[in-house]
């Protein structure tokens, strides 16, 4: 064509798209236009393996201690938000998934509102 505006144009690709294709080809040849691997990202503000443990061991052994409370018990080394998204990853956020675990009863069975408020007096009675 002779004018890159104009082939860019017809293309519909930006000018410095262009140019970057046009790097790699004189830098790497025809290799240079394959697409490049990734790699995994890196997740630098995940929780550490340590303290989600130590988050599920209070999760367990006081199933109604709340995110806030585990928070507190854990002596503020987490926030009450990170300990919620840690129970919520486990499927541990709510309080019956929790007794439930405890009891190793599946959390896939449904429980009604019914049987949760019956739930409720027994476990908390008064």
């Amino acid at each position: 064509m002779g004018n890159i505006s104009k082939a860019c144009m017809e293309a519909r690709v930006s000018r410095s798209y262009y140019y970057k294709w046009l790097k790699r080809f004189s830098l790497y040849g025809t290799y240079g236009l394959y697409e490049k691997k990734r790699s995994k990202p890196k997740m630098p503000n995940s929780t550490r393996a340590d303290i989600v443990e130590k988050i599920l061991a209070l999760a367990r052994k006081y199933p109604t201690y709340g995110p806030a409370r585990i928070a507190n018990e854990l002596g503020g080394i987490v926030c009450q938000a990170t300990v919620y998204n840690v129970l919520k990853r486990h499927k541990l956020n709510k309080r019956i998934d929790r007794l439930l675990a405890l009891e190793d009863i599946p959390a896939k069975i449904k429980i009604g509102p019914i049987l949760q408020r019956k739930l409720g007096k027994i476990l908390y009675p008064g």
